[in-house]
């Protein structure tokens, strides 16, 4: 990849980050609980990667999400109060 392809794919992930996050702050502003939000955003992803990927591929994928979560790569927001998302 080159260094413009790079910061190209960059720019669209924050992009694809504040779409998001706009997206749930929405959600929560018409009533959504987190719980509902997260389930809906989850179950969104999950679809698409089995039309995308296939249930095998999106299983091992989401089993190596767990890994990560298990091993700490969001440990840093443990402490943190859930919640608001704008």
């Amino acid at each position: 990849m080159t260094e413009m392809q790079n910061l190209d794919a960059e720019a669209q992930r924050r992009f694809c980050d504040q779409t998001v996050e706009r997206a749930a702050a929405l959600m929560e502003e018409r009533g959504a609980d987190v719980g509902m939000i997260l389930d809906r955003l989850i179950t969104f992803a999950a679809a698409q990667a089995v039309l995308c990927d296939g249930s095998t591929a999106t299983a091992e994928t989401f089993r190596h999400l767990a890994e990560r979560l298990d091993s700490g790569v969001f440990q840093h927001l443990d402490n943190r109060r859930c919640g608001r998302f704008n």
